[in-house]
Order: C-alpha cells, then sequence, then structure tokens
C-alpha cells in the first residue's frame, strides 16, 4: 500500500448510502445481493443486531427505487439496473409509529378507566404513559442529535 494514499473514513453512524458515496467513505457493495431480492417476488424480513446495517439497506433500496443513478457508479447493479423508471417510495419511522400507538392506547384506556373506574385500566394507562415518556425522551434525543449533526 501506497504510504502517501488516503485513506477512506469509516462510516460510523452514517445510514444513508448519499453520505457514504458523496463523502468517499468506505463503502461494501451489497448490490449484488439487493439485485437477487429485487429479483424474487417475496417478503423479506431483516433481522439483525444493532448497528448492523439496516437502515443503511433500506435507504439504498430507496435510492434504487428513486433512480439516482449517481449513487451506483461503479457498483454492481449499475448496468443490470432500469434507471428509466423510478418507484414511489414511501418510509415510515418506526418510532414514530410507537409513540402513536402509545397516544391511542392511552386515549383508550383512558376512556375504558373512566367508564368502568378499573384498577386494571388504571394500572395500564400509568404502564403506558411510561413507556410514552420514554420513547419520547429517545425521539427526541434523536431529533437533537440530528439537528447538531446537520449544523456541522
Amino acid at each position: 500500500m501506497n504510504p502517501k494514499a488516503k485513506m477512506q473514513n469509516l462510516p460510523i453512524g452514517i445510514n444513508t448510502l448519499s453520505s457514504i458515496r458523496e463523502n468517499d467513505m468506505v463503502y461494501i457493495d451489497k448490490t449484488p445481493l439487493i439485485w437477487q431480492m429485487v429479483q424474487q417476488p417475496a417478503r423479506f424480513f431483516l433481522s439483525r443486531p444493532r448497528r448492523f446495517g439496516k437502515s443503511l439497506l433500506v435507504d439504498t433500496f430507496k435510492e434504487l427505487f428513486e433512480g439516482n443513478r449517481d449513487l451506483f457508479l461503479g457498483l454492481y447493479i449499475e448496468d443490470k439496473w432500469d434507471w428509466s423508471k423510478t418507484y414511489p417510495v414511501i418510509k415510515f419511522d418506526l418510532l414514530m409509529g410507537l409513540l402513536n400507538l402509545a397516544r391511542c392506547w392511552i386515549y383508550a384506556s383512558t376512556n375504558y378507566w373512566q367508564k368502568t373506574n378499573s384498577d386494571l385500566a388504571l394500572l395500564r394507562v400509568q404502564l403506558i404513559m411510561i413507556f410514552l415518556v420514554f420513547f419520547e425522551m429517545l425521539s427526541y434525543k434523536r431529533v437533537k442529535n440530528t439537528v447538531k449533526k446537520s449544523l456541522y
């Protein structure tokens, strides 16, 4: 290896393909696997430990379906994909979905508790409120960190 050659940065904490490719970070081409998945009419369940690239994989699919060819230059899938076609992409933030679910549970349980005066319903409301506060704290921390990163 040339000692004067610049080493690429590792994409630690980066989960978007555009950030990795545009900033010339290390990227291991997973597009052969993505190509296989796209060719199979099936559903896939992605079950991996934290920090194993699930978000990056989903973002790679998003960029592919939106037809962002520049991000795939030099990768396996570049000459296999029909770049003239684009597909709509809808992205769900599951954390926000959990917050909305918890709010619905609180509303339903509170109404039930008011109608029946049940101790079980009151306990359920209290547990769900703890759950909601916990996830709102996580969400706030994530939004705060995202804003902090975007300022630099």
